[in-house]
């Protein structure tokens, strides 16, 4: 494993001689992982595919869950539900429960279809916040060739009591990859055709713009900004050029993580050690993680 060291912390996460642990391959394109604790079990997509498989542990059996997935892109939990998924064939999101069938909780923004809903998160507050880019309609494999209906590509937010469903952000080019902060004060929110991470303060249904977090330059390798997530110190990890980019909770940027195929998304998984589970273009893998001098013990009902 070969890993850009911009910041001293980095040491702190990641132990340089740590290596790949291929989990498995022969896919098209995956996304959307989710661990699920109760389980022992990743779940993800392979969008090309129309599928949603499921990697089980410690066997290593993959599994499908759902066929067809209507090329379904990011996944979250659902509290509530099972899981939470991102259709682009359909222009929905929907919740799924544990047989895989659909209850559908957003495909529409004022009478007209969305674009392609792509990444999903669920705030602590219950509320269900989703990008919709137009990439689905941009490819057979990605979703299904079309006109879009909205004059945004935006990030929405549903309301957990009325279902009403509330555009956010509306200045995004290309808005992909959700995550928000441990707090929940935060959401991070990545641009593919930018190039950049963007803050934003969240207060209940109101959001304040914070600014770029971090630029990632197309030159520096192949992909763009894409899914991510946050470790519980606070750090974001996130799918860009040529790998996994890794910045501090203050802004800093530790370092990268070069992989070998462009990556789409990571899964943050607790227990001892920490685990970041990782989509690429072909397979998915998994990185120890080292968190040596934080002092913090985690154990895997974070993930539940």
């Amino acid at each position: 494993m070969c890993i850009d060291i911009w910041d001293d912390e980095l040491l702190t996460l990641l132990d340089p001689q740590a290596q790949w642990e291929p989990l498995a391959g022969g896919f098209r394109f995956t996304e959307g992982p989710v661990w699920m604790a109760a389980e022992n079990a990743l779940f993800f997509s392979d969008i090309p595919a129309d599928t949603i498989f499921r990697w089980e542990a410690p066997e290593g059996t993959v599994r499908q869950f759902r066929r067809s997935s209507r090329k379904t892109n990011g996944m979250t939990r659902d509290p509530e539900a099972y899981l939470i998924a991102c259709e682009q064939i359909t222009r929905r999101v929907v919740q799924l429960d544990r047989t895989g069938q659909t209850r559908v909780i957003a495909d529409r923004y004022h009478g007209r279809r969305l674009n392609s809903p792509n990444d999903v998160v669920v705030h602590e507050d219950g509320a269900v916040w989703f990008t919709d880019p137009d990439y689905g309609l941009q490819s057979i494999d990605d979703g299904f060739p079309g006109d879009p209906e909205l004059n945004v590509r935006g990030v929405y937010r549903i309301d957990p009591i009325t279902g009403g469903i509330a555009l956010m952000i509306d200045d995004c080019v290309e808005p992909n990859g959700l995550a928000f902060s441990k707090d929940g004060t935060v959401l991070y929110v990545s641009d593919s055709d930018q190039y950049h991470v963007r803050r934003f303060h969240v207060r209940g249904s109101r959001l304040s713009d914070r600014g770029i977090v971090g630029v990632m330059p197309a030159s520096m390798g192949l992909g763009p900004p894409d899914g991510m997530k946050v470790d519980p110190m606070g750090h974001l990890w996130v799918a860009g050029p040529g790998g996994i980019w890794v910045w501090a909770p203050d802004g800093r940027a530790l370092g990268r993580v070069r992989t070998p195929e462009v990556v789409a998304n990571c899964e943050w998984v607790s227990g001892w050690p920490p685990m970041l589970y990782i989509t690429t273009t072909s397979s998915i893998c998994r990185i120890a993680i080292t968190c040596e001098t934080t002092g913090v013990r985690l154990s895997q009902e974070e993930n539940t």
